[in-house]
């Protein structure tokens, strides 16, 4: 996506409706909130319900199916839970490095360790097949589409009643179905995320602390989407009102800019505990990146390739200075 996405997904969440095309005629598909949200969760376990007991089987007893033909085990269950507590907790550690080469380090092996865990989860996936809950949440998006079309752009007339949308054609409700998940991943969080990071959204980061004056209505009755933006943009406004130094090319790059906030913390952190330590602490300094990072700006850093392989790869707080050219005083 370029920059005209982003202020076109802006400016779609900013007016609460998407404009789509059906048979040659504008409809508008109202942005969900969460009490559609709620409605459609009560209208999934209605369903769910209902297939059951026409004899589709649930999750669970396709679970148990196969834990009786030993085709899924308890000890694969187990392995997709701990893996997935793996991930997890490598997410958190990750977020607690300060130095560049630890995190990128840490990235790879989140990395590696989440494709295995998709990996298990789409072998169990494609074991039970399908089930009640899916068939529903396919119906119930289906059924609750009718009431998030309308036929103006106020969305205040219904574009089909019950009887008009039940009518309609299988390969029609395909498309109007397929339009509005293509409309859910293209208004992703990470989407989200980088539209409040361009240039065009710079003057309207400052409000994102005041809901009342981006939409003009309470909170709990704005758009999902509508709230997203004014979290990620309050997020965002924090980060650059208090990290100091970010550098330029990452300002619009949302993952490298929340990763650059967390190092940024911890580099504070570990600099504070190595000045109460009065320069007795060693430091482990892995790549000229970090170096340059905890040096900061303005400071030249040379190649400590050779001092860290003569050292073992550990540097003491004064020779650390002196390669940096800082001079202790």
């Amino acid at each position: 996506m370029d920059d005209s996405d982003y202020i076109s997904l802006i400016s779609e969440i900013f007016q609460g409706y998407t404009e789509l095309t059906h048979k040659g005629d504008s409809v508008f598909l109202r942005h969900i909130n969460i009490h559609d949200q709620n409605r459609l969760s009560k209208l999934v376990e209605t369903i769910t319900a209902e297939k059951i007991a026409r004899g589709i089987p649930s999750e669970k007893d396709c679970l148990e199916r196969l834990k009786r033909d030993k085709e899924w085990t308890d000890d694969d269950e187990l392995k997709v839970s701990e893996s997935e507590n793996y991930v997890k907790n490598l997410l958190q550690s990750r977020k607690k490095y300060a130095l560049p080469s630890q995190q990128k380090e840490a990235q790879k092996l989140i990395d590696e360790e989440t494709a295995k865990l998709n990996h298990l989860r789409q072998k169990k996936r494609s074991l039970i097949g399908q089930t009640a809950e899916d068939f529903a949440a396919r119906k119930a998006n289906e059924e609750f589409l009718r009431h998030l079309i309308y036929s103006d752009e106020n969305c205040s007339r219904l574009r089909f009643s019950d009887e008009e949308f039940g009518a309609i054609e299988f390969i029609d409700l395909n498309h109007i179905y397929d339009s509005y998940q293509k409309m859910m991943i293209r208004f992703s969080d990470e989407n989200v995320q980088k539209a409040v990071l361009c240039d065009f959204f710079n003057m309207y980061l400052p409000f994102c602390e005041k809901p009342w004056d981006f939409y003009g209505v309470p909170l709990v009755k704005s758009s999902v989407f509508q709230q997203k933006v004014l979290v990620y943009g309050r997020m965002f406004l924090n980060i650059f009102q208090n990290v100091e130094k970010i550098p330029d090319h990452i300002r619009k790059d949302p993952k490298a800019l929340l990763d650059f906030a967390d190092s940024s913390r911890n580099k504070d952190k570990a600099q504070s505990k190595n000045s109460a330590k009065e320069g007795s602490t060693s430091f482990v300094m892995g790549t000229r990146e970090d170096a340059e990072y905890m040096a900061g700006d303005g400071v030249e850093v040379g190649d400590l390739a050779e001092e860290l392989k003569n050292s073992g790869g550990y540097l003491s707080q004064t020779q650390l200075l002196s390669k940096l050219g800082i001079k202790m005083e």
